[in-house]
């Protein structure tokens, strides 16, 4: 498999392992060339299919590790953090229509809503579309990103929070995106950007290096990998023009997202909080320090 970015086959595998899902390793692989990572074998769209569309993925992968609540019960725990992008979003556009790749519940699109935008959402996973248009009453079609044309429009906002990792035909859903912005409209990436040079990655290389086995029992889940360079290199051969960019590390979710917490996790809250106030330094902040990328994007 080719890099997608800049079509190298020169590939290595990486400290990170991958995951062991099912009988079958899915190796996280590095394009020597441009340092973009990605899964060697690619898994099988069935497989995806039937990890993303069943309740288990939001039951029980979603917090399988970490012992976060799933992702219903922990929701309003999120709420700070969607405010804080809609307050940011307002700064291009602050009315229109604003539509959710992945809405999941809707969490995000409820506060959306009562911001005052136009709100859409779109979500594979038939029980979280069902809850955000039944129980919150949203604007949510069951699909996947060749269903969206089915909504006949085009947006002011789109907003892709967490998605692009998960996106199975990245390069072809970036296009069906683009081509749904309207005029002047504002593509909205909230990326994380897992392995990208930070006090907590450091973290997670020393701890990575002590593991007998560095493959996850999690399913293939993040299918891309993302740095601070990949990122720009990939939206900029997609077609879009970049008018805000900023990589950040970000502080831990709340406490009272896990079901249980324990001393693990409020020790990895720590360091996290603590890798943020680091990363954050304005000093430090040129070489990009960070495990997420804020970016607005516009139509060239």
């Amino acid at each position: 498999m080719n890099c997608i970015i800049c079509n190298s086959l020169r590939l290595s595998e990486t400290i990170w392992g991958g995951y062991s899902f099912k009988g079958q390793k899915y190796t996280i692989i590095r394009c020597a060339n441009c340092g973009f990572m990605f899964l060697n074998p690619f898994p099988e769209k069935y497989i995806l299919n039937k990890i993303y569309e069943g309740d288990s993925y939001f039951d029980n992968y979603y917090a399988a590790s970490t012992g976060i609540k799933n992702y219903i019960d922990g929701m309003t725990d999120c709420n700070v953090q969607h405010v804080r992008i809609i307050d940011f979003i307002k700064n291009y556009k602050k009315k229109g229509s604003l539509l959710d790749i992945g809405c999941a519940a809707g969490g995000f699109l409820l506060n959306a809503k009562n911001s005052g935008y136009d709100i859409y959402g779109i979500e594979p996973n038939k029980r979280m579309a069902d809850y955000a248009k039944d129980k919150l009453g949203l604007n949510v079609i069951c699909g996947t990103m060749d269903d969206i044309n089915s909504l006949g429009k085009s947006f002011d906002v789109i907003h892709a929070g967490d998605v692009l990792e998960h996106l199975v035909d990245l390069k072809k859903d970036m296009e069906i995106i683009k081509n749904l912005l309207s005029y002047n409209g504002i593509l909205v990436i909230n990326q994380p950007l897992s392995y990208n040079r930070s006090l907590y990655n450091l973290f997670l290389k020393i701890n990575m290096f002590f593991k007998k086995d560095r493959y996850s029992q999690n399913p293939p889940t993040h299918l891309w990998e993302f740095n601070s360079s990949t990122i720009v290199k990939f939206l900029e051969n997609a077609g879009l023009a970049i008018i805000y960019y900023n990589i950040f590390e970000t502080p831990s979710r709340p406490i009272t997202i896990y079901k249980n917490p324990g001393v693990k996790n409020r020790v990895s809250c720590k360091i996290k909080n603590f890798s943020s106030v680091v990363s954050n330094i304005h000093i430090l902040r040129r070489f990009c320090l960070g495990d997420r990328a804020l970016i607005v994007c516009r139509k060239r």
